[in-house]
């Protein structure tokens, strides 16, 4: 049975930009006492004008009054506007400057305990982007936000240890951290569980416990897991065998544009 052994890949937030707001009123109405409170030197107020500039609500959008007001809150310490200040450049322009200044505020979030920036700041290291590429720092930096149970975080320092990367291989402590992750729902933690098991990678060889991990990913949309799970269902591999359920699987992962899957499929087609 062809199977991926592994996903390696380092992951980042997806979506929508995350910015930290305090408990003001959003209402237009409201602008007026928020922009004079910011304008009085309050950081709270200053943030919070920042993440209305940003996302238009009780004001017109506008990305360099955003900066501003987020600078103004940064440089007295709000951490909140310390790290939104560090998504706006790295949401901006992809040069070496922005992400320098993204790397900068980061770090300054990160240092005083910001979960997300911790974990953002690691992956600039894993990437060197406005950093030199250190895995050594980044597994730092992702340890601090795994302990405070960021599971992008613990699946990312799974990463690490799987592959040796800034530190010595070791497949059990990789394990613990993707189990930490997976029990989060983190579809990449579970995907590289279930590999661990069918492989015996860090642990006993389990075809059943890795059928179990391949499904939570699955059921997730993860096209690595539907593939495998859909071909251990065709050869009965840790699960009574189910053309049927197997197939279906096969299909959801080749309508996400897996190759492999297609071709199993096309076998299968052409031997019945």
């Amino acid at each position: 049975m062809k199977t991926i052994v592994r996903c390696t890949g380092l992951t980042v937030l997806i979506g929508s930009l995350i910015f930290f707001f305090q408990p003001f009123v959003q209402a237009q109405e409201e602008a007026d006492t928020i922009q004079a409170a910011a304008e009085n030197g309050d950081p709270k107020a200053q943030n919070n004008l920042g993440v209305m500039y940003v996302k238009g609500e009780g004001i017109k959008r506008n990305a360099k009054q955003a900066v501003k007001w987020f600078r103004r809150a940064a440089k007295q310490g709000h951490v909140g506007a310390q790290f939104n200040l560090g998504m706006l450049y790295f949401a901006g322009k992809k040069d070496d400057t922005g992400r320098k200044e993204a790397a900068k505020w980061f770090q300054k979030a990160a240092e005083s305990g910001h979960t997300k920036a911790q974990y953002r700041l690691g992956m600039m290291y894993v990437k060197g982007q406005g950093v030199e590429q250190d895995y050594a720092t980044a597994a730092i930096w992702f340890r601090n936000a795994a302990d405070e149970a960021s599971a992008d975080a613990q699946y990312n320092l799974g990463v690490l240890y799987d592959n040796g990367y800034g530190m010595d291989q070791d497949f059990t402590k990789a394990r613990g951290w993707y189990l930490q992750a997976a029990d989060q729902a983190h579809t990449g933690a579970q995907f590289n569980l279930g590999t661990m098991y069918f492989s015996g990678r860090g642990t006993d060889q389990d075809d059943a416990e890795a059928a179990v991990w391949f499904r939570e990913a699955a059921k997730r949309g993860h096209s690595g897991a539907q593939y495998n799970l859909g071909a251990m269902y065709l050869e009965g591999r840790g699960v009574a065998k189910d053309m049927d359920a197997g197939l279906e699987l096969l299909h959801k992962a080749a309508d996400q544009g897996h190759a492999n899957a297609q071709k199993i499929i096309d076998q299968v087609s052409a031997g019945s």
